[in-house]
């Protein structure tokens, strides 16, 4: 996506005033959005499967490795999902 295009589809969705204030905020900085949608869900299972494991006898370190392997998350990214960090 152009910077040109990028502005306008923030224009279009917040406004001309707005989307120049983010620009001069964050004008030149890369910045990441996230899909909330995917993350919530993402994170909601990611909760689930920690108190799962822990129901089970699982340690929380061993919970959050685990869980980070499989989510390609670091242990610590885990943990923050789970205490809602």
């Amino acid at each position: 996506m152009s910077e040109g295009s990028a502005f306008s589809l923030i224009e279009s969705i917040v406004g001309h005033d707005v989307a120049a204030e983010i620009v001069s905020r964050l004008g030149g900085e890369r910045v990441y959005i996230p899909r909330h949608h995917v993350v919530t869900d993402r994170d909601a299972t990611i909760c689930e499967s920690f108190n799962g494991m822990l129901h089970n006898g699982s340690t929380c370190g061993n919970a959050y490795q685990v869980i980070a392997t499989e989510y390609d998350l670091t242990p610590r990214r885990v943990q923050q999902i789970v205490t809602g960090a």
